[in-house]
């Protein structure tokens, strides 16, 4: 039963205790004049209500309204969305336009929309009401009787309940979505005295059936007879190639199963495993990997083993790096101060300037040789702003000495002429004593 409060007011007009009661005893005694009249309405069959009708496919409709008899709250908020005063309506609005609770005006929305007269859009808070467009106006709506009277009308002159597929070659699938929505074809079936519809299903040849079991029965039982005959021929194998293991047995103590021997061999595979793992780890700590990488400048390398075997020798240019491995490595460097060195994936770290020969091993790097320091550049003297003093002309250049006269050489000295004694009067010599 609905109550419309809407008309009334708060009346803050001063007056006595006795006229208070009066009124409000006239106030309850007009809402239930109101109440009974509207009562009386529903059973003289002038508002017709729809009662929930339950059934297989749920309930049939809401409690509602029919669009002719409208409470005087929503005829003044329909006129005000006629007005085109705005397109939408709220709950709010409403109880600003018509004076009602929040209830009141969420039920009266309802019956409005269930009415067919107001389209409900969105939900929660953001829920508004538009008046349904003319298209809306004319669609069916489907009550209990109506459903009734249209599933009799197509039903003449069957003993059996139409199938989904008669319905649409008939055009009337929506007479269909009607009673399956609003019932279950099972309860409008059992309302019109047709039998139980029964689903008919797919008419499976049971010859067909039996014998694809039967197939499927003796491949699986073919399967694990082979799997079965092998395990058995491998154990006979087995057992023949190597006589079993003579086991004490103590007083009172079970044999040892076959579960038992499974767990220590798996133990031993694990115990193997793990020692050849750990002789890997072992293996690979005793080797070093380095990486030299030449990152501020050009330098030249030669990288030997711990045998004197010459590994690499080479100019590094700038940006580039290589790769070397072995258990003790000897670096000499060229210029230590433009290289990075870094061993077994470490950050690389750069060389001290003087280092000559470094020694690369799992332990660590050291610096075997230092290079011999550079002797210390001459000092440079800051030029001076005050000029420097001109300078002085050439001097002439001195006279060249006067050439010396040379002297003839003496005359070589007369020779005496000699004397023949042919033709001469001059005696000539004795010969000495």
């Amino acid at each position: 039963m609905t109550l419309d409060v809407g008309s009334w007011r708060l009346d803050e007009t001063p007056r006595s205790a006795q006229e208070a009661e009066v009124r409000r005893a006239n106030g309850v005694s007009g809402l239930l004049d109101g109440s009974r009249a509207r009562l009386a309405a529903v059973r003289s069959g002038d508002i017709v209500r729809r009662d929930r009708v339950s059934g297989k496919g749920g309930f049939v409709a809401k409690v509602g309204l029919e669009a002719g008899q409208l409470k005087p709250a929503q005829q003044v908020a329909l006129g005000s969305l006629t007005r085109a005063d705005a397109t939408d309506l709220t709950r709010a609005r409403y109880q600003e336009l018509t004076g009602v609770s929040r209830s009141q005006a969420a039920y009266d929305l309802a019956e409005l929309v269930e009415a067919g007269v107001l389209v409900r859009i969105g939900a929660g808070r953001a829920t508004r009401y538009r008046l349904a467009p003319a298209s809306d106006s004319g669609r069916r709506r489907w009550t209990d009787e109506r459903i009734r009277i249209e599933l009799s009308s197509f039903c003449t002159d069957r003993t059996t309940w139409p199938s989904a597929a008669e319905f649409r070659t008939a055009g009337r699938s929506d007479l269909y979505v009607a009673a399956s929505r609003y019932g279950g074809i099972g309860f409008w079936a059992a309302e019109l005295g047709f039998p139980r519809v029964e689903r008919a299903r797919a008419a499976t040849p049971l010859v067909g059936r039996r014998a694809a079991l039967a197939v499927a029965a003796a491949l699986v039982f073919a399967l694990g007879a082979g799997v079965t005959a092998l395990a058995l021929r491998v154990h006979q194998h087995a057992a023949t190639s190597a006589p079993p293991p003579k086991v004490k047995r103590t007083a009172g103590a079970a044999p040892v199963s076959f579960l038992t021997d499974v767990r220590s061999l798996r133990r031993a595979r694990v115990a193997g495993f793990a020692a050849q793992a750990a002789a890997e780890r072992a293996a690979a700590s005793s080797r070093v990997a380095l990486v030299l990488r030449a990152s501020r400048g050009d330098s030249w390398i030669s990288v030997r083993s711990a045998a004197g075997q010459l590994l690499e020798e080479r100019q590094l240019t700038s940006g580039t790096e290589v790769r070397l491995h072995g258990k003790a490595l000897w670096v000499r460097l060229g210029t230590a101060a433009n290289v990075d060195l870094s061993t077994n994936g470490s950050r690389p770290r750069p060389l001290p300037s003087r280092a000559a020969v470094v020694v690369v091993t799992p332990r660590g790097m050291r610096v075997a040789e230092w290079a011999q320091p550079q002797p210390a550049p001459a000092p440079v003297l800051v030029a001076s702003r005050i000029p420097a003093p001109a300078t002085p002309p050439a001097a002439a250049p001195a006279p060249l000495p006067k050439p010396v006269k040379a002297t003839p050489p003496p005359p070589p000295a007369a020779k005496a002429p000699e004397r023949s004694s042919a033709g001469s009067s001059w005696p000539a010599p004795l010969p000495p004593p």
